[in-house]
């Protein structure tokens, strides 16, 4: 539930084009604000692919942003994050992630919780 609940980043391809739509999300202590692109659902069965964007408020290690591509179950309630990209402030590649996290059961209250209600 911690990489869900902080929306540690994810996706199973690079990172999305540049046409993105970015949803806010909420922030986390000034440390940083989530987004996710409501415009660029991939849906199968139950599931839905989407990506989210967690911009830092200040520059750590050379990362200023990362995207993530996470799932959600919608009939089961929950969430995985599939892989994860930061990037530094010149949008190069800083870091990947590419192991898929096991879903977890969606919080109530939390981001991933209003992405399901809004594509589920």
């Amino acid at each position: 539930m911690r990489r869900l609940t902080i929306l540690a980043a994810a996706a199973l391809t690079a990172a999305p084009a540049l046409a993105q739509s970015w949803t806010y999300l909420g922030s986390a202590e000034g440390e940083w604000v989530a987004y996710y692109d409501a415009t660029r659902l991939a849906r199968e069965g139950n599931s839905v692919r989407f990506w989210i964007k967690r911009q830092l408020t200040q520059e750590q290690n050379g990362v200023a942003y990362y995207l993530s591509q996470a799932e959600i179950e919608c009939r089961l309630q929950t969430g995985r994050i599939l892989y994860t990209a930061a990037y530094s402030a010149d949008g190069t590649v800083a870091e990947r992630d590419t192991s898929p996290v096991p879903a977890e059961p969606i919080a109530p209250g939390t981001f991933y919780d209003q992405i399901r209600r809004q594509i589920c």
